[in-house]
């Protein structure tokens, strides 16, 4: 399997109570971006950004289409993180993953792709908006269980995920013979 499919997948229910954070910086703000917000998104974010995130701007350019959304943090009026949302896992580059599809489901979301800028990390950024995606999602969508993936070299990511309440979905890769001769079965 090339390395650019070795992912884990999760899972979060949406019909329970999501987890909760201790008090929250009142200096972030967290919202769902707006079309108005593409031109600071490539201001305050484009130039933090690396070769692994260009697959992002394709995406980030179709803010506030139907199902395609994206939560930002703000500090001082600065943009310092991103995360894609898709309403639809189904309509989402969630189908472009080595994913079973048969795992799929019409209330299935996607969180996708999400970047910090470096000075930005380790703050508690990134469990304050998944936490306003979650509300939202429980809230104003039909979604009752929502998806994302990681790459299998991040470390930390399983356990960070997990305390978020976020679960690994076992034999999320298709059952095909490729695959079962790729993984030596």
């Amino acid at each position: 399997m090339t390395e650019k499919w070795r992912f884990i997948f999760f899972e979060i229910n949406l019909t329970s109570p999501p987890f909760s954070l201790p008090k929250k910086d009142e200096s972030i703000l967290i919202r769902r971006a707006e079309t108005k917000d593409y031109t600071k998104i490539k201001n305050d974010l484009y130039p933090y950004m690396g070769h692994k995130q260009e697959f992002d701007k394709k995406y980030l350019d179709q803010i506030s289409e139907t199902g395609v959304n994206c939560f930002i943090a703000e500090v001082d009026n600065k943009l310092i993180h991103y995360f894609m949302v898709f309403d639809s896992a189904i309509e989402s580059p969630l189908v472009q993953t080595p994913f079973d599809k048969k795992l799929l489901s019409q209330d299935d979301a996607y969180l996708g792709n999400a970047f910090t800028i470096p000075s930005a990390r380790g703050k508690w950024i990134t469990p304050r908006v998944v936490l306003n995606i979650i509300k939202y999602l429980q809230n104003e969508t039909n979604a009752t269980r929502a998806l994302l993936l990681v790459h299998k070299d991040t470390p930390g990511a399983v356990g960070f995920f997990n305390r978020l309440g976020f679960k690994v979905i076992e034999n999320a890769y298709p059952k095909t013979y490729l695959s079962r001769f790729l993984k030596g079965k």
